[in-house]
């Protein structure tokens, strides 16, 4: 993995030249000169950058290029061997014609042909770190012994190259060829699919010779990643909800569809129960609870709601609903007062297992609820509700990535009409994994309201929720409080809080 820490030892750049005299010191200026026919030896040195371990770094020779004042380039991948001297790494003597010279490559290797130190290039990321970065000025127009410092940083690996201003050639890695590959992300939690998550990736890619390369996302839907094809082995971690999971991926494995599913498993924690207060200036104030019976097979059996009963002190038990199966599927639904039963909701499916409708009966008369579908696509719409009495009204929906977005009500032979707009956070609902199609879909949402707006016409309600503020662990909700405003008059106002509590 990159190392994303460099020193650098910034040295004052200087050029110490020592030029061989004519011996005629009644010359006039320029009478001897003749550019090119002298001679310039060089040398190039630099120290090391603190806390640079030489005893497993130990630098053995560099590969240099050199331009002339044209930014022609007169010398190329040369090799120089390196020797230490006084605590100072110099380069062997090297000839060149007398004149003026830019130094436009200083990479470092050690005995194994690792590159350990670099000269970074001027706007460069690392070059910025320096006095003086490349190209760096070299005189030898006088000719004789030369000795030009430079600065160095640390490389730790070849794709360190793009940092210091250079291809990743130079430092002895191999251009990389990218190919895009696409990423999408799911975890099951508990047989219920969240497939609009959004996790935070690293793919870190390594091959045999120790090199590495490595990226970090935020996907979202389907994110496109540029890949280097270049290595052996490619390691995926991913994590959501304060979940870790990784993936391991051969090349082959990675760019033969050049698609990946990252797919994680999360146990589902059942709801035990919600208790709501009502907060106040003096204290929360309980108002209500709620607890939530599994049978054998784990699914929703009842529902006990308590209301808290301030004169005695204690909860009184209001209503019980009962949740009852057959081959697997919801197959009817009471309700008991008192062990009075109140009515029963009886569920009718389709020969594809879709609800067809449900039909309640009971001691406030009967009613039936019928599942609308369109015509052409199959999806549903929304659901037409029938009354004794000869009246009705059609509920529409919108789903947008598992969740309620916009419902609407009125037409039909009721007077009344409403419509609501919702928004979701990224969490997990609770009531969604109890698996209830309920009859007027509450629990058929994947995430929780975080938001809404509403509007009504005829009867309207006094109070309808504003303000949304959650707790979260482990992607579900721990606690809820709604602020409440008046329909009519928005400065009215009172908040509610929801505390969830799950089984082990």
């Amino acid at each position: 993995m990159k190392v994303k820490f460099l020193n650098f030892f910034a040295a004052t750049a200087l050029v110490g030249m020592f030029a061989a005299c004519s011996g005629d010191d009644d010359a006039l200026p320029g009478e001897n000169e003749n550019p090119g026919s002298q001679k310039a030896s060089i040398k190039l040195s630099f120290n090391p950058p603190p806390l640079f371990n030489a005893s497993e770094r130990q630098p053995a020779y560099a590969v240099i290029a050199m331009t002339d004042n044209n930014q022609v380039e007169v010398v190329s991948n040369k090799k120089v061997t390196l020797s230490l001297k006084a605590g100072s790494y110099f380069t062997e003597e090297f000839e060149m014609p007398s004149a003026t010279y830019r130094l436009s490559s200083f990479v470092v290797f050690n005995a194994e042909d690792k590159v350990v130190l670099a000269t970074p290039h001027e706007g460069s990321l690392k070059g910025g770190e320096l006095q003086m970065g490349l190209p760096l000025v070299v005189d030898g127009k006088a000719g004789g012994a030369i000795v030009a410092n430079t600065e160095v940083g640390q490389v730790f690996v070849v794709e360190d190259a793009a940092d210091f201003g250079y291809a990743v050639e130079v430092f002895g890695g191999k251009s990389d060829e990218v190919t895009l590959v696409s990423f999408s992300a799911s975890v099951n939690v508990g047989g219920f699919v969240y497939d609009d998550v959004k996790p935070s990736v690293l793919i870190t890619a390594t091959d045999d010779e120790g090199n590495s390369w490595s990226v970090g996302r935020d996907i979202e839907g389907v994110e496109n990643i540029s890949i280097p094809t270049r290595f052996d082995n490619y390691y995926i971690s991913w994590t959501h909800w304060g979940d870790i999971y990784e993936r391991e991926l051969t090349r082959e494995e990675l760019f033969e569809k050049r698609a990946v599913k990252l797919e994680g498993q999360k146990a589902a924690k059942r709801l035990k129960s919600e208790t709501e207060f009502m907060l106040l200036a003096e204290g929360s104030k309980l108002e209500s609870h709620v607890d939530y019976i599994y049978n054998e097979e784990g699914k929703l059996a009842r529902r006990d709601f308590y209301h808290f009963n301030h004169d005695t002190n204690e909860w009184v038990l209001q209503l019980i609903t009962w949740y009852e199966y057959k081959n697997g599927r919801l197959d009817n639904v009471k309700r008991t007062m008192d062990n009075t039963l109140l009515d029963t909701q009886q569920y009718y499916y389709r020969s594809d297992g879709k609800v067809s409708k449900v039909v309640q009966t009971g001691l406030n008369g009967g009613q039936e609820a019928v599942w609308l579908y369109n015509s052409q696509t199959d999806t549903f719409t929304g659901i037409r509700y029938s009354f004794d009495n000869g009246n009705f009204f059609t509920y529409h929906y919108e789903f947008d990535k598992g969740n309620i977005v916009s419902e609407y009500s009125g037409v039909g032979g009721t007077a009344g009409s409403s419509s609501s707009q919702k928004h979701y956070d990224s969490f997990i609902n609770p009531h969604y994994l109890l698996g209830i199609t309920d009859y007027f879909l509450r629990e058929s949402s994947k995430n929780n309201v975080n938001g809404q707006t509403q509007s009504y016409a005829g009867s309207f309600p006094i109070y309808v929720p504003g303000q949304y503020t959650y707790t979260y662990q482990s992607g579900y909700p721990m606690e809820k409080q709604v602020k409440y405003v008046g329909y009519q008059n928005p400065t009215a106002t009172y908040t509610s809080k929801t505390v969830y509590e799950y089984e082990n």
